[in-house]
């Protein structure tokens, strides 16, 4: 008997209809669970679908979404062995169709293949760069999905409007859940009324809301739309990565009595020469 629970979330999720599909929400929401269902329903229903499944490396996938993707297809009893390239991480179905999971610290997959399809799970701890090359390579539907501890990219660049679109999930939109799971879930809203760590906790978790980064140094902080022109820029500071880690470049000025940090790059994968072509392109608008 399967144990397929055909959710709120997946009747919300099925609702969406624009090219960049942007869902935020809680903890257990059923966002992946919800997500995943429909495109394994349209690789199966139009031959020849190439879509992928994208994260931040692949342990994160393995414990995540490929983990998710695989529980669905046997509980919904689609599982064919021999169908699973277990060295690619790439699922083909009988009619050419295809879901694959990669991961974004592998460089050359970014600039890789192009495909009808994407879904980029926990996308708040993916780059800008990363999606802009995997965007501009997705012929089609843009799924993504994370759980709103912060602003990020998806909030800045890339308002609703023709071509995007927001759904807010949460564990309410999730019937699959164990009463155990739900009343753990719920604790947190008491204890919101006397702690901002637990109010913060319940915005983000419980209603999918925005809220702010936990354990932070600073929370006094804002974001500019640009360097202001009278800042006096500093110097900048650099930290050298590759594959586990980004290599970054900050920027700093000071402005009335007050520090500018300008994050110039945030970025796996990047070679000597890139960093070189970085600095150079993204120098230009340093104030000295």
């Amino acid at each position: 008997m399967s144990d397929f629970v055909y959710t709120t979330a997946i009747k919300k999720l099925r609702n969406l209809k624009k090219r960049i599909r942007k869902v935020p929400g809680g903890t257990s929401a059923g966002k992946t669970y919800g997500i995943l269902p429909l495109e394994i329903d349209y690789a199966i229903k139009n031959p020849l679908t190439e879509t992928s499944g994208v994260s931040e490396s692949v342990p994160h996938l393995r414990r995540g979404a490929l983990k998710d993707f695989q529980k669905i297809m046997w509980d919904t009893g689609r599982w064919i062995q021999s169908n699973y390239n277990k060295s690619l991480l790439k699922y083909t179905f009988s009619n050419g169709s295809y879901i694959e999971f990669f991961s974004t610290d592998q460089p050359d997959r970014l600039r890789g293949a192009r495909r009808h399809r994407l879904y980029m799970n926990e996308c708040n701890n993916i780059t800008w760069e990363a999606y802009m090359q995997l965007s501009i390579r997705t012929r089609d539907v843009i799924w993504l999905d994370w759980n709103p501890t912060h602003g990020f990219w998806a909030d800045e660049e890339l308002e609703d409007g023709e071509d995007i679109e927001t759904l807010i999930l949460t564990y309410l939109d999730n019937e699959a859940l164990s009463e155990n799971i739900v009343k753990e879930i719920e604790k947190a809203k008491l204890k919101a009324e006397t702690s901002d760590y637990w109010a913060n906790w319940w915005k983000v978790y419980g209603l999918g809301e925005q809220g702010s980064l936990e354990g932070v140094v600073f929370n006094n902080w804002q974001i500019f739309d640009h360097i202001p022109r009278e800042a006096r820029y500093i110097g900048s500071g650099m930290d050298f990565g590759y594959s586990n880690d980004p290599t970054t470049m900050i920027d700093v000025y000071q402005y009335n009595g007050q520090w500018v940090f300008d994050e110039r790059i945030y970025q796996k994968g990047l070679l000597n020469s890139e960093i070189a072509s970085k600095d150079k392109t993204d120098g230009k608008s340093r104030r000295i």
